[in-house]
C-alpha cells in the first residue's frame, strides 16, 4: 500500500466522531523542512516508517516533534496499490 504524505493527516488526540476511518497509531521520528511552508513528519507505526507533509504553521501549534505519539488519518479513496 502507498500512502503519499499531502494524503495524510496528524493528529495529536485520538481522532473522534469523524468520517476518517483509517486511523494509524504511531510516534514521530523526525521532522525535516521540505519547503518555505511545510515541513514533513516521520512516524513511525510499528516498525514502518510513513511520511506526512503538513505546514509548518500545523507543526508549531500542535507541538510536533520527535517522541510525540500522534496518529495518521488517511481517506480510504487516498489508498493506492504499491507500484511494483
Amino acid at each position: 500500500m502507498q500512502l503519499l504524505a499531502r494524503d495524510l493527516i496528524v493528529a495529536t488526540r485520538a481522532p473522534q466522531e469523524l468520517s476518517v476511518r483509517n486511523n494509524l497509531t504511531g510516534v514521530v521520528t523526525a521532522v525535516t523542512d521540505d519547503h518555505e511552508d511545510s515541513d514533513l513528519i516521520a512516524i513511525d507505526i510499528g516498525g514502518t516508517i510513513i511520511m506526512a507533509r503538513v505546514t509548518k504553521a500545523a507543526t508549531r501549534e500542535l507541538g510536533l516533534v520527535a517522541g510525540l505519539s500522534v496518529w495518521a488519518l488517511v481517506k480510504t479513496v487516498s489508498l493506492r496499490p504499491h507500484p511494483i
